[in-house]
């Protein structure tokens, strides 16, 4: 059996499975907000251990799942660039766990009293993580502008809207946090905007992938369909 994979019907799955989630999140929100009921926990996109956090594993997880198909193949042909996607793919299997896990969060103290960090640094955890996704930047330049031009297109910008919700939202929802403490709707907002990015930019990035299989890597038993 072959499996066979669209992205187009996978990006639509995707999308509609993303809308779903935010859209159960705001129903959670004017719930709590507006007739001061239940936020819909199984849903709400600021906790962990539920169905979005379950949804955001699995998605870093198939990323890392596609990577390495693409390190496989890239290997087989002998290119060196195979290393950059096996490094990829161990990346976003670490993202996946770190997801379920909530292992960055265990940096936030440790951190913050190692550097006494506050305002847009109070979630601590952006130091660390930023500075390593600085020098990924500097690593994969050559990579990147190597790819196929509206693939690299799609690897920036997918780069560029996790990265905004994951630490940018960090770096708003501490300053907020610090200021105005996590029960108000503005904090729930912003760590809505936060996810949501996230989850756009996976998904954005999952079709990439299967379009890179599809177009440059067609020879792959996975059976990707361009």
């Amino acid at each position: 059996m072959v499996l066979k994979l669209n992205p187009n019907t996978v990006l639509k799955l995707l999308v509609a499975i993303v809308i779903c989630l935010i859209g159960a999140n705001l129903i959670g929100l004017v719930s709590y907000f507006g007739f001061d009921a239940s936020r819909l926990g199984m849903f709400d996109l600021d906790q962990e251990g539920n169905v979005p956090t379950f949804y955001a594993s699995a998605s870093l997880l198939f990323c890392g799942a596609l990577l390495g198909v693409i390190a496989a193949a890239k290997k087989k042909q002998q290119s060196k660039d195979f290393v950059y996607w096996l490094f990829l793919s161990i990346i976003f299997v670490f993202l996946s766990v770190d997801e379920s896990a909530s292992l960055h969060e265990r940096l936030i103290t440790p951190v913050r009293e190692a550097f006494s960090t506050t305002g847009i640094f109070y979630y601590a955890w952006v130091i660390p993580y930023g500075c390593f996704v600085i020098s990924m930047m500097a690593v994969y330049v050559r990579f990147i502008f190597a790819l196929p031009k509206k693939i690299r297109f799609m690897f920036l910008m997918s780069g560029a809207i996790f990265v905004a919700g994951a630490i940018g939202g960090e770096f708003v929802g501490g300053y907020w946090y610090e200021s105005h403490g996590v029960d108000n709707l503005t904090y729930a907002v912003i760590t809505m905007f936060e996810e949501s990015f996230e989850m756009i930019g996976v998904v954005i990035f999952i079709y990439a992938l299967l379009s890179y299989l599809g177009s440059e890597l067609s020879d792959v038993s996975l059976g990707v369909c361009d």
